[in-house]
């Protein structure tokens, strides 16, 4: 990856590198020559992945003293896929505000220095939520309208959810069901999908 390159287009080459994995000169413990590397086994997903995540991961803002800490960060093998902003209910818009902030942290608000977009390379989707409500998009979603619910918890249904007298909420089921192994893995490597406009 390289800095002078856009977020977007770097976005797009780690994708390619997911879906069709690389090669390294040598295998140093098995001597094999020219293997495969993936980064991610989307054939058997426990049994070659590791999923991981971390509560208030810290990223150094490169050129400075400080920090971004993103609320949670999934891992797959390392990678950080999601990045997860929650807002507290007591803020007068809390998704619109957290989405900000996740332009912030990935420097898509105009101004250097005031995130570390290197952490948004390796970035499937982005999620804003507040309580109850959850919503996703991605790096390129920069505006509410365009952020989307997650309805269906899918492999689980929606009795399988805990909730109350209420039917489970948006968070719930977005965790259950976008969130799910599976179905993450499924959303990177069949719905991830690039366009761009050509205007002229």
């Amino acid at each position: 990856m390289s800095p002078r390159v856009s977020l977007l287009q770097n976005n797009q080459q780690v994708l390619n590198l997911l879906l069709e994995n690389t090669t390294v000169s040598k295998n140093e413990q098995t001597g094999e020559l020219s293997p495969t590397v993936r980064f991610i086994d989307f054939e058997n997903v426990d049994n070659n992945n590791v999923f991981t995540a971390i509560s208030q991961f810290k990223v150094k803002i490169p050129g400075t003293d400080h920090h971004i800490i993103p609320d949670v960060t999934l891992f797959i093998n390392g990678l950080p896929v999601v990045v997860i902003e929650a807002k507290s209910p007591k803020v007068k818009e809390p998704i619109p505000e957290a989405i900000d902030q996740l332009l912030r942290y990935s420097e898509q608000r105009g101004n250097t220095g005031e995130g570390s977009k290197e952490l948004f390379y390796y970035n499937q989707f982005i999620i804003t939520t507040c309580r109850t409500e959850a919503k996703f998009g991605t790096i390129s979603t920069h505006t509410p309208k365009y952020f989307y619910r997650w309805t269906d918890p899918y492999p689980k249904t929606l009795n399988d959810l805990k909730h109350g007298a209420s039917s489970p909420n948006d968070q719930q089921r977005l965790v259950a069901g976008m969130l799910a192994r599976q179905n993450l893995l499924d959303i990177i490597r069949v719905f991830t999908i690039f366009h761009y406009r050509c205007f002229g």
